[in-house]
């Protein structure tokens, strides 16, 4: 190997082009008036979707929340999308670029977003999400929930007796009720962002619907014994 030397390009800072397509790389030793070609490549540099951000970046700690990924796609489909959200929950896949999850501790967490194209291609993007105390969520969930029992109540308060009884049993709906009040009584008395997340744990443990539908009803109904 007498003659030959070693020449890293480790440093020269190349970059790809910036746009799509095939591009011609050649390496040119110079040396004088003469040049001489030491390497020359056709680089093709492909469309892949780049991840540009992620929506929202602050949560409310304990309450489960929508995660957006926004996708340049770049016009070509996407078929995956992994999430890991850097909480030690395990790694989640989905083929929209929506997702829930809830943190249930106050502190930065890394989210890591990785996309898939229909060509194989894939690229990975990492986000700060900041959980943050559930202290003014409490407040907000916790009137939602009271004025969702309430509505309900009332939407069954012209009904018979009977019906409102099994609508509360079927729903659960003194329990709930109870549990609600002694919740608003703990937000109150709460001043730590522990307790906060305490109530907001147990707050989102209450399945409780947004309302219900009465799909049919009748006065009478003729019956005709044989």
């Amino acid at each position: 190997t007498k003659g030959y030397q070693n020449l890293s390009l480790d440093i020269a800072n190349f970059s790809a082009p910036g746009s799509f397509g095939n591009h011609s790389f050649k390496l040119m030793l110079v040396d004088g008036n003469n040049s001489y070609t030491l390497l020359s490549k056709t680089i093709t540099v492909e469309k892949i979707p780049q991840i540009d951000s992620v929506t929202p970046t602050i949560a409310a700690g304990a309450l489960p929340t929508e995660f957006t990924a926004n996708i340049n796609t770049l016009g070509i489909n996407i078929t995956q999308y992994k999430w890991d959200f850097g909480d030690g929950t395990s790694l989640q896949t989905t083929t929209t670029k929506t997702i829930t999850h809830t943190y249930n501790e106050l502190k930065v967490f890394n989210l890591q977003i990785t996309i898939s194209n229909s060509q194989g291609f894939s690229s990975t993007a990492t986000f700060p999400i900041s959980v943050i105390s559930p202290k003014d969520a409490v407040t907000d969930k916790l009137n939602k929930d009271l004025e969702n029992v309430a509505n309900i109540e009332a939407q069954f308060a012209t009904s018979p007796k009977f019906t409102q009884d099994a609508v509360k049993k079927i729903l659960n709906l003194d329990s709930i009720n109870a549990q609600l009040h002694n919740l608003n009584i703990s937000a109150a008395a709460a001043t730590t962002d522990a307790q906060y997340l305490t109530i907001m744990k147990d707050l989102v443990q209450i399945n409780l619907p947004d309302s219900i539908e009465q799909t049919s009803s009748s006065t009478a109904v003729p019956f005709l014994p044989y």
